[in-house]
């Protein structure tokens, strides 16, 4: 959702994080809320690499610690010299039959953009 996307901007100010698990190649860092922060979840639980820190799964936890979605990301590719995922499936955990995929075909970093671009001026004309 939208609201997602702009907490997840934002998680480093809304959240407090504790390594709860670290192996060999991965971790996993849990993120409990602050006690001010009005957000959705109870908790998220990010595993990541530990060479990159790519990460390569999200689990979101309700107020009362139960399971509400999976982010899982994939298909991994060096691009720019970043290693990136090229697919993130989002799996709703009441919903087992459905899925979202975001799939990039394409990346570009680094790319010029002129300084008016995101201008009021600009941004109405669009």
């Amino acid at each position: 959702t939208n609201d997602d996307l702009v907490q997840e901007a934002k998680v480093d100010e809304l959240y407090d994080f504790e390594l709860i698990y670290e192996g060999e190649t991965t971790a996993t860092i849990r993120a409990v809320p602050k006690p001010d922060a009005a957000v959705v979840w109870g908790r998220i639980d990010y595993e990541l690499r530990i060479a990159d820190p790519l990460p390569l799964r999200a689990r979101y936890y309700d107020e009362d610690g139960e399971l509400v979605r999976i982010l899982r990301f994939e298909d991994v590719r060096r691009i720019a010299g970043r290693e990136i995922p090229m697919r993130i499936v989002v799996l709703p955990q009441d919903k087992p039959d459905e899925r979202t995929e975001f799939v990039y075909e394409s990346i570009e970093f680094d790319v010029p953009l002129p300084k008016n671009l995101f201008s009021l001026t600009a941004l109405r004309r669009r």
